[in-house]
């Protein structure tokens, strides 16, 4: 039986409760914890914070949360859980040599410490740019505001080895939304690259192209055996191209690995956005002139390649 440590979260109300809570409230809360919680692990490892087919092994060993008690109080409520060390849930991860410079997790953190830090990266000047989070993990902490908009109006949760709470309210809610719409769609691409590091238990992969910059790649469990036979050669990538809010290359989501021999230097370079997804608010205020399918491209006619208007027509 792996050892659970306990860490805390506590909910703020601006009202006074007199120690009493309505359970539906407090339900409302713990049923978007945990998927938040398995969301920026999985971001944290992988890259990633969804993906379609069975979930690894690890990933559910690492993510266990038990709610071990619950405080109440005039104002504020705190939760007390227990959930494994990272090290301790998923000692295999942490025996492999680390493949990219930002390495895993500390062996010592918890689920709870990715939430921790997804919610500081949010908050920061630079969200916009970070690699803790994709569009689905800006959705889920966006969807607090069913939990946080009534009884409880704040989240304070501490992060392994820090004294200061990390505070999930109706402001960073507001931040995770914004980023989440202004983050570019996902496009088809294909990338001509070095296969030069693979990290087998989290499918993860470095590519590296010909100006030396790497592009991180993700390929499924059933793409891994041709991703071996390749590793240290150049390969043509086909996958879905997946952006931050700032509109830079998050990662490749790799659907084939193919020898990129005689592959057009064409695809040697990183694709950019076609567009980022927009809000009601900006598509009213485009004008009659941007309005539309100018919306969509901006440079509507003529700018476009063939490839990338067959991509955004799909979309469409």
């Amino acid at each position: 039986m792996t050892d659970l440590v306990q860490q805390q979260i506590r909910l703020h109300s601006a009202h006074d409760l007199d120690a009493r809570v309505p359970p539906t409230a407090l339900g409302e809360v713990l049923r978007l914890l945990e998927p938040a919680v398995r969301k920026s692990v999985r971001m944290a490892f992988e890259g990633r914070s969804t993906a379609r087919g069975r979930s690894p092994a690890w990933l559910g060993a690492s993510t266990i949360i038990r709610l071990a008690g619950v405080e109440l109080g005039r104002r504020d409520t705190t939760l007390l859980f227990e959930s494994p060390r990272f090290g301790d849930a998923a000692p295999s991860l942490y025996e492999q040599t680390e493949m990219f410079p930002t390495g895993l997790p500390d062996a010592q953190y918890t689920g709870f410490d990715m939430l921790a830090g997804v919610l500081s990266r949010i908050g920061r000047a630079d969200a916009a740019d970070s690699d803790r989070y994709d569009r689905s993990l800006l959705g889920g902490i966006a969807t607090f505001d069913k939990g946080l908009n009534g009884t409880f109006q704040s989240l304070e949760l501490m992060q392994t080895g820090t004294h200061a709470a990390q505070v999930l309210d109706g402001c960073l809610i507001e931040r995770a939304r914004e980023l989440r719409n202004r983050t570019p769609s996902p496009r088809a691409v294909r990338l001509l690259a070095t296969l030069d590091m693979l990290r087998v238990s989290t499918g993860s992969l470095g590519l590296k192209l010909d100006d030396g910059n790497e592009v991180r790649g993700v390929v499924s469990e059933d793409g891994l055996p041709t991703a071996q036979d390749f590793l240290g050669a150049q390969v043509l990538v086909h996958g879905r191209a997946v952006y931050r809010a700032s509109g830079r290359l998050l990662r490749i989501d790799v659907d084939a690995i193919e020898s990129g021999e005689g592959a057009p230097t064409l695809w040697a370079r990183v694709p950019e956005p076609i567009r980022a997804s927009l809000t009601p608010q900006q598509l009213s205020a485009s004008g009659p002139q941007t309005g539309g399918v100018a919306a969509f491209f901006g440079r509507w006619p003529g700018d476009e390649t063939e490839d990338e208007l067959v991509a955004s027509l799909q979309e469409l």
